[in-house]
């Protein structure tokens, strides 16, 4: 009978510790007009966090070799409704001549939600200019939110998922 309780046990424990091992910390930078932030880009596999200065073009650590992002710059202040993103990426990330691009609040609630489309030939080997134009409801000044743009996954293969998450600031 004791060996039962501590079967029980052990295996309380090892559930346990694989939820706390699954849940994911989320740091608060609440400094929005500082230099430097953190950047978080994402892929199914990994999760980065490096700090990033303001540049005019923005090229994800995770992504390097796959996506430029030229619009908005990290922590750039966000003062209408609408905001443009831009850049270029691999035609390996459009399907169909597209992607998701997606803007959040911090807490990730989707604010908007549009295909970034491409520019020019997508089905090519190099680099594809894309572009978007996000839509939002008046955000609180201050406060703080992602774009947040994903390849284009027709497989439904999680292996396959990529995605950049750039931090903007309300006005």
């Amino acid at each position: 009978m004791k060996k039962n309780y501590i079967i029980i046990a052990v295996i309380i424990i090892l559930v346990l510790l694989a939820i706390f091992v699954k849940q994911p910390s989320k740091e608060v930078n609440q400094n929005p007009v500082a230099t430097s932030t953190s950047v978080t880009t994402a892929t199914s596999t990994a999760t980065t966090t490096l700090p990033v200065t303001l540049k005019e073009t923005y090229t994800p650590p995770a992504a390097a070799s796959e996506i430029h992002v030229t619009a908005p710059l990290v922590g750039q202040q966000i003062s209408t409704t609408s905001l443009t993103v831009a850049g270029e990426a691999l035609g390996a990330w459009f399907f169909e001549a597209s992607f998701p691009a997606v803007l959040t609040d911090w807490n990730g609630k989707v604010l908007a939600q549009v295909p970034a489309q491409a520019q020019g030939d997508w089905m090519k080997a190099g680099f594809v200019a894309f572009k978007a134009t996000l839509a939002f409801p008046k955000q609180v000044s201050g406060s703080r939110g992602y774009v947040i743009l994903k390849n284009d996954n027709p497989s439904g293969d999680p292996a396959r998922n990529k995605s950049v998450q750039i931090p903007v600031v309300f006005k």
